[in-house]
């Protein structure tokens, strides 16, 4: 409850007081009760409300998944913490965490998957470290492929490593689950205004107007997507 009502204070002497009050309470049930997971996942969660305390989070989080990885709600926290966009600062430990995750046993396989992919999206976009992106995205990838994001982060991975076919590949997959996605016509554009490229270095013309001609038309078709998105 104390929890709950810090995240309607503004004021961040009085919220961070509360929360100090609230973990004091869940450190004595956790010293009862070490194996009370629901008083570890509010112990993870008032650390991560007092100032984005991440390696505090997952001490506690860590435990319940070492009792019992089929907790569903601390998957559901955990996506919160990683999906949080602005907390850029902790990309790092983000990345730590969910190599931790991927080798904890039990964890169900889908979110084995959640976190690989988690870790090749951070490695590409932050780090711009696109061979370990590739190694994270490729492991989601062979776990569960049902995941739309997944492809268009593969794609632009491929891209980015200059395997055009596969950047092709994949993000017309990506297409298939959400093909009012504008950015992903404006990715084959690119990818294949580049295979133009290489293709007239390397003295190849038919090659070359037919992936201009591709080029072409799915920058008119992003075009015209974020017209009709912005009317």
């Amino acid at each position: 409850v104390i929890i709950d009502k810090s995240k309607s204070i503004p004021d961040p002497e009085k919220k961070h007081s509360m929360l100090l009050l609230a973990k004091k309470y869940l450190h004595r049930s956790v010293n009862i009760h070490p194996r009370y997971v629901d008083a570890l996942l509010l112990l993870g969660n008032a650390y991560y409300e007092d100032g984005r305390e991440i390696d505090s989070t997952w001490v506690y989080y860590k435990k319940i998944l070492r009792i019992n990885p089929y907790y569903d709600k601390i998957y559901s926290n955990m996506r919160v913490m990683f999906e949080y966009e602005k907390d850029t600062f902790n990309i790092d430990k983000k990345i730590a965490i969910a190599k931790d995750i991927i080798k904890l046993p039990k964890v169900p396989i889908k979110q084995k998957a959640y976190f690989m992919h988690k870790a090749g999206n951070f490695y590409g976009r932050f780090k711009n470290m696109i061979d370990s992106s590739l190694y994270f995205l490729t492991m989601s990838y062979k776990l569960d492929s049902t995941e739309g994001s997944l492809y268009k982060d593969l794609g632009v991975a491929y891209g980015l490593k200059g395997l055009l076919d596969s950047s092709v590949y994949f993000t017309k997959k990506a297409l298939e689950y959400n093909p009012n996605d504008v950015g992903l016509y404006y990715n084959l554009g690119v990818t294949y205004y580049t295979a133009a490229v290489n293709a007239q270095k390397n003295g190849k013309p038919d090659l070359y107007k037919l992936y201009a001609n591709k080029a072409q038309q799915y920058f008119e078709m992003f075009k015209r997507k974020k017209n009709k998105v912005g009317k």
